[in-house]
């Protein structure tokens, strides 16, 4: 009996060591936990399971990454993913509506494969929940619609926060006939909508897109979807809808975000969204945005008539919505309708205190090419039907028919009654094309059909667009208005073309214009105020310091920063000792204390003074001071060496007479 029950212990500690194993299964606790902690590769595998084949959506449950994970050479599945049997499958994945925390870690080296059977491709599938903090390194993610590196698809107030991505997301090519598609991709989500959110996540992945829809951040954004607080350094280039931030932004407010990324594509393409109804503010640009090269055409086929059109530096086809407070510095070249800030802006688009410095360029026309090509090219938009108003243009536009500072082409529309208008604007950057340039317009209300040349068969439009309250240098050499309303040709002009003029180096209007009250402005400086709403509204690209540097002697009045073209009042300095002030200097020219001058650009005024100490001769040299009352003058040589004879000259005023010289040794 003894012996039965030893052989029998080991049998029992043997199914005792078992049942924690089972036990220990990742999330084999979901029921009954809240939250859930992953540490390796097979734990995340797990987590994909559970979500994607348990059909379980961890709503309420937090799931937090305490580790880096290396996944080279794992098949990933995205989670909350399904691949369907057929087209015709009908079948719907499991979104994911927990929180993931990534706790700033990193998942390196995902690769994800998908394809037109696939419902969303990256790190997750669909998510209706919370992702925050991850880190995607070296991700290798092609799809067919709906890929991202963290999530395919964002729907119902789900929120994607505090997350970076670097590798390539591309378009999925059909093995039996090599056709590329690719639709919705983006370095962060491929699709988003029904209130989603996206902030401060940052994109270092190239997104190259065979359909429509490729962004830096989202590939296309709908329903009252938020992105902001954004950054894309990667290059993004798709064939149309192509964004820095965003493709396709359908949605409710594109804010604070940056692109650093050259973006290229055949149409709508900005650098920060490529199509836009949705309000764009306090956004900046300092990327490349071009047409496809001739390698990416060949790559991404779907070539169009033109390529490049409809491209901007901050939104490329601007279909109602409004940009405001945005700032363009990258190039910007394509082949038809290319604005600095956006390619064209729809009827009911706005365009608000927004800078460009960059360079934007039309191709040139050769013979036998597309009769548009080159054309519809400003420093703000290409085309406008819409509101421009305080904005500024510093880049050097190029093109060649309706080429403008501010605007290309303007109110080209047949309807009888416009809001199209361009005010409160300052372009001071070059402008050159063959036909119809303007400093600010190029062509003005002129009505063309189709990619008609507007040289060849103008025809006026049903409205006049506003052209009013806008400045350039007189340097440039043209008027306001190349061709149309407005322009030198027209014999009859419009009340809404007025308070237009250039300005002088010194900041002196060429045309002085009147405000409301009937006054009349002379001064670039007064002018911008007046347009502007105040000084403490003029942007600081229009603003520059004065300053004056003493040179060595007695202390250098102080300078101040104003509106460019603010007049100001040379002061004067006192003699210092031997030494004689007389006047100032900004390196060009010399200017008697009391002068008049307009502040133009950031300038030291350098004291010049004239040594006037004796020669010495063994003898004591002396300064003569002087005190007169009033109702004369005295004048005396001011210095004397001992032994000089000194003269002094009195003229006492008309009327009066010397009563008394008094001489202090």
């Amino acid at each position: 009996m003894v012996k039965r029950r030893l052989l029998a212990l080991p049998v029992l500690l043997l199914a005792f060591i078992a049942f924690p194993a089972f036990a220990d299964t990742w999330g084999s606790d979901y029921d009954g936990a809240s939250s859930f902690e992953i540490d390796s590769v097979e734990d995340l595998q797990a987590f994909a399971n559970i979500v994607n084949n348990d059909k379980k959506d961890f709503s309420g449950k937090t799931v937090t990454l305490t580790a880096d994970l290396n996944l080279s050479g794992v098949e990933w599945k995205a989670i909350g993913s399904i691949t369907k049997s057929s087209a015709w499958d009908s079948a719907t994945p499991t979104a994911f509506k927990g929180t993931f925390d990534g706790g700033k870690h990193t998942i390196s080296n995902l690769t994800a494969a998908g394809s037109n059977l696939s419902t969303g491709a990256g790190l997750f599938g669909q998510v209706e929940g919370v992702i925050k903090d991850v880190n995607l390194e070296n991700v290798s993610i092609t799809a067919y619609k709906y890929g991202g590196g963290v999530a395919g698809e964002l729907k119902e107030n789900g929120s994607i926060s505090g997350c970076t991505v670097s590798g390539t997301v591309t378009y999925f090519t059909f093995t039996t006939n090599g056709t590329k598609a690719g639709t919705s991709l983006g370095g962060i989500v491929g699709s988003a909508s029904d209130n989603a959110s996206i902030s401060q996540c940052i994109n270092n992945t190239l997104v190259k897109s065979a359909g429509d829809g490729a962004g830096g951040i989202v590939g296309a954004a709908t329903d009252q979807v938020s992105i902001s607080g954004c950054m894309n350094n990667g290059a993004i280039a798709g064939t149309s809808k192509v964004g820095g931030i965003v493709g396709s932004a359908k949605c409710e407010a594109v804010s604070e975000c940056s692109n650093t990324g050259s973006v290229a594509g055949n149409q709508s393409i900005g650098g920060i969204a490529g199509e836009a109804t949705s309000a764009v503010k306090n956004c900046d640009n300092s990327g490349a945005i071009s047409g496809l090269s001739d390698e990416l055409l060949t790559e991404l086929g779907n070539k169009l008539a033109l390529t490049g059109q409809l491209s901007g530096g901050i939104v490329g086809s601007l279909a109602g919505g409004d940009i405001e407070n945005c700032q363009n510095s990258g190039t910007v070249s394509g082949d038809w309708n290319i604005g600095g800030i956006a390619g064209k802006a729809a009827q009911s688009s706005a365009i608000k205190s927004c800078t460009n410095t960059g360079n934007i360029t039309g191709s040139p026309q050769s013979s036998g090419e597309n009769g548009a090509l080159g054309d519809n090219i400003g420093g703000i938009a290409g085309s406008n039907l819409g509101t421009v108003e305080k904005c500024t243009n510093d880049g050097a536009i190029t093109g060649e028919v309706g080429v403008g500072g501010i605007v290309g082409n303007h109110n080209d529309t047949d309807a009888t009654t416009t809001d199209a208008s361009v005010s409160g604007c300052i372009s001071r950057g070059s402008v050159k094309g063959a036909q119809n340039v303007g400093a600010i317009v190029g062509s003005n209300s002129i009505l063309t059909t189709g990619t008609e040349n507007p040289a060849d068969d103008p025809t006026p439009s049903g409205s006049t667009g506003n052209v009013q309250n806008n400045f350039w240098p007189e340097s440039l050499g043209t008027n306001a208005v190349g061709g149309g309303a407005g322009s030198s040709s027209d014999t009859d002009p419009q009340e809404q073309i007025k308070n237009n003029s250039a300005y002088d180096e010194t900041g002196k209007l060429t045309t002085p214009i009147t405000n409301s009250e009937g006054e009349t402005i002379t001064t670039i400086s007064a002018a911008l105020e007046e347009v502007l709403g105040g000084s403490e509204n003029v942007p600081e690209t229009l603003k520059a310091t004065y300053s004056f540097n003493a040179n060595g002697h007695g202390t250098a009045p102080t300078g101040k920063t104003v509106t460019i073209g603010t007049q100001i009042v040379l002061p004067s300095m006192e003699n210092d000792g031997y030494f004689t002030f007389l006047g100032w200097s900004d390196g060009t020219t010399t200017y008697a204390a009391g002068t008049t001058v307009g502040i133009m650009k950031d300038t030291t005024f350098t004291a010049q003074w004239r040594d006037d100490t004796p020669p010495y001769t063994g003898k004591y040299s002396y300064e003569v001071f002087t005190s007169v009352g009033d109702n004369g003058s005295l004048t005396v040589d001011r210095y004397a060496t001992e032994g000089d004879k000194v003269t002094i000259e009195v003229a006492p005023d008309e009327a009066y007479l010397l009563d008394e010289l008094v001489v202090i040794a």
